[in-house]
């Protein structure tokens, strides 16, 4: 049983007339509801309502239902008059009369680019482009519904300019604006994969925008350039030169226009861009079964619009009924036009070449094949199987994020293992199945392999000396080692600190630190010093020495290589450590016996240290210097004396003086 409902239209919807003609001549208007006590007579619950617009009987799926407390009450009175169809018309309508009130008022009505009328059968494709993004503010979705006033100034605050949608889109190819000549060049397609990869690489190289990008950026913008090159071969087989519905806009003016429509929209599966990352035979068998053709954007748009249908609704406040009447017919005739073009189109399969021209010897899925073969090549000329991160970065190129990510592919694979790790210094090692796979490689690629060959030169450890800058190292342990026996040779005593080797390696003192300590130090090429001789620890925590075993790699380097040991003899007064130096004084006249900071002040032990400490009250310096010898553990509490705590020499402060003083 049918209940249909005579509610008022919606609040927020224009007064727009039953799309069946006026009120007196709507077709059903003789059609009455049924009576509303139907729970009387036993009748089914209401499932049907009328559309206020369009006057047909719909489920109340069809209709949406109102928001706030009107929509929780239920029934009929919840739901919408029109139904979703009319209220999406009615938006069309209500974006379409902005749009065309602002281009023709504010833009004269052509598009900015190509000057095409966009005031009528490419009103539907017309857009709004922001050419200084910095004042974009909202887009058009945004603003379309709402108020024309409220649009104007929109349009004059971000300065937006009119575009059809095909213009549009060239203005946003900016990797195809870039490197149109080679897209597009003549003949692209007769060269083969490797001639087109170089030919890429050139035209990076060669632009002024891409030139000084680095390895990974310049690898992407490859990356992209083939999207482009694949659309243009995918076009190219289905026989198009042009736009088959317009037959106006051609390939090499504008490349980025065409986009992909499916004439059986149930075959809808994929767009372009989940498409343009696949090979070029997966693409047109893709294409083929998803029964696709190419067109611009702008028939895309006129076709996939019931824009001809609303044109009197659209124009009737601006046009006298002839001329709506002319309007309706131009733009309903461009509509069949254009649905019989592409309807009529016969795709040959036969005449398809299927073989991809971008398809390289080694693909991007084989790209761990280079890698391997890079990795085989480097350790043969290293003449090692052991080799870590930084040596490939030295000698290979390319960034610590790319070799990390390949070393771990290839682990994963089983053609590498890590041999010895500690701290972040990690050295891997080719396992037999690495070796094995790199030979028969070798064997089936011998013109790349060689060519990989080729390109790997192995780098010396060198320091320079005139520009203070490691360049060209291979391991960590050889920089750090040879740059600081150069600072302890200068220096005249085995003591350093981060800013020394910040100084000559010209890197941050956090990667300094961290390396140190997490590599050098679990070593043994390095050890930090508890108790400093000639650096004063207040002001630098940090202070390291290098060991016998750190000196020996450091005199690996042929510029220390017949160097002898410059080290100074411990000599108190050149001794900096103010801590020590009261410590030797106190153990001098107290020996292990009980010490308060009382007597130290009067037997003037404290003035022998009072013109380096930044307090002016004796009796807070000292208090400072005792709590520094008690964080040091070589000082300890053994009780009270009155208000005077009670301090003590441990057997650590007593081998301290002994060991630095020979007393």
């Amino acid at each position: 049983m049918i209940i249909l409902d005579d509610n008022d239209k919606d609040d927020n919807d224009e007064n727009i007339s039953c799309s069946f003609g006026d009120e007196g001549k709507c077709k059903h208007k003789s059609f009455m509801p049924p009576s509303r006590d139907w729970k009387k007579k036993g009748q089914e619950k209401k499932i049907s309502k009328r559309c206020n617009r369009c006057c047909k009987i719909l489920p109340l799926t069809e209709f949406g239902k109102y928001g706030g407390e009107r929509g929780k009450k239920g029934g009929l009175q919840s739901y919408r008059s029109y139904c979703k169809s009319c209220r999406a018309d009615l938006k069309l309508i209500r974006e379409h009369r902005n749009k065309y009130r602002l281009n023709t008022e504010f833009f004269n009505g052509k598009c900015h680019d190509c000057g095409v009328d966009i005031r009528f059968t490419l009103l539907i494709s017309s857009e709004f482009h922001h050419p200084n993004r910095k004042l974009k503010s909202a887009t058009w979705d945004d603003m379309s519904g709402k108020k024309y006033e409220k649009i104007k100034e929109w349009a004059i605050k971000d300065k937006v300019i009119p575009l059809c949608a095909d213009c549009h889109l060239l203005r946003q190819a900016t990797t195809l604006i870039l490197f149109e000549k080679v897209i597009l060049q003549k003949g692209l397609f007769n060269k083969t994969p490797e001639e087109i990869d170089k030919l890429l690489d050139l035209a990076i190289n060669q632009n002024k925008k891409t030139k000084n990008l680095n390895f990974e950026k310049k690898a992407q913008k490859k990356y992209n350039i083939k999207f482009w090159i694949r659309k243009r071969f995918a076009i190219k087989q289905f026989s198009q030169v042009y736009c088959i519905g317009c037959k106006k806009v051609i390939i090499f003016q504008n490349l980025a226009a065409f986009i992909i429509h499916h004439l059986n929209i149930l075959e809808m599966e994929n767009k372009w861009t989940d498409l343009r990352h696949l090979d070029c035979e997966i693409i047109l068998r893709q294409l083929i079964d998803e029964e696709c053709v190419w067109i611009c954007s702008n028939c895309h748009s006129i076709i996939h619009s019931n824009f001809h249908k609303l044109v009197e609704e659209v124009y009737k406040d601006y046009f006298s009924e002839k001329e709506l009447k002319k309007i309706s017919f131009d733009l309903t005739n461009t509509f069949e036009t254009i649905t019989r073009r592409i309807n009529n189109f016969q795709l040959n399969i036969a005449k398809i070449d299927f073989s991809s021209p971008l398809k390289l010897e080694f693909g991007q899925e084989d790209i761990w094949k280079i890698h391997l073969l890079k990795i085989y090549h480097f350790t043969q000329k290293l003449g090692s199987e052991l080799f870590t991160i930084n040596q490939l970065i030295d000698n290979l190129g390319s960034s610590q994020r790319t070799h990390n990510q390949n070393v771990k592919n290839l682990i994963e694979k089983g053609f590498i293992k890590i041999d010895f790790e500690i701290g972040n210094q990690i050295q891997y090692k080719l396992t037999q199945e690495g070796i094995t796979e790199s030979k028969r490689l070798e064997h089936e690629h011998k013109t790349k392999s060689e060519e990989i060959r080729n390109t790997i030169i192995i780098k010396d450890i060198q320091l320079e000396n005139n520009s203070k800058k490691h360049t060209g190292s291979v391991d960590i342990v050889h920089i750090y080692c040879t740059a600081i026996y150069e600072i302890i040779q200068t220096k005249g005593f085995n003591e350093f600190i981060i800013k020394d080797l910040k100084r000559l390696l010209n890197r941050t003192k956090g990667m300094i630190l961290d390396n140190i300590k997490r590599t050098l130090i679990p070593l043994e090429y390095i050890e930090e010093i508890e108790f400093p001789l000639y650096t004063d620890y207040s002001r630098h925590p940090s202070v390291f020495k290098l060991t016998e075993k750190g000196i020996e790699i450091a005199k690996l380097n042929p510029k220390f290589k017949n160097s002898v040991d410059r080290f100074r003899e411990v000599d108190s007064s050149k001794i900096v450590n103010k801590n020590l130096i009261l410590l030797k004084n106190i153990y001098n006249s107290y020996g292990n016996n009980d010490i308060i900071i009382k007597n130290l002040i009067n037997d003037n032990i404290a003035s022998l240290i009072s013109n380096s400490l930044k307090y002016e009250n004796i009796r807070s310096q000292m208090n400072v210097r005792i709590k520094e010898l008690l964080a040091k553990k070589l000082i300890e509490k053994t009780g009270n004396k009155g208000k005077w705590i009670v301090y003590r020499i441990t057997k650590k402060g007593t081998d301290s003086i002994k060991n630095y003083f020979n007393t």
